[in-house]
């Protein structure tokens, strides 16, 4: 049986690791968006990158929260 620090601990520790897998996945697909722009000499940083990403998710939760 799980004592009550034990399960504090798990708890902590999930949650650091979706955090750590919500900056891995958030760079990875930034990282093709940036490589793109600098391909056309477009010059673009990761906070108006991080940005529209967020806008998008935004946007498409607010949709779906219309529409259910």
């Amino acid at each position: 049986m799980l004592t009550s620090r034990q399960v504090d601990t798990v708890e902590r520790v999930s949650l650091m690791l979706s955090d750590v897998m919500v900056i891995i996945v958030t760079i990875y697909r930034t990282y093709g968006i940036v490589k793109a722009s600098r391909a056309i000499n477009l010059r673009s940083t990761i906070s108006t990158e991080l940005l529209n990403a967020g806008t998008s998710i935004l946007e498409m939760h607010h949709i779906l929260l219309n529409t259910c």
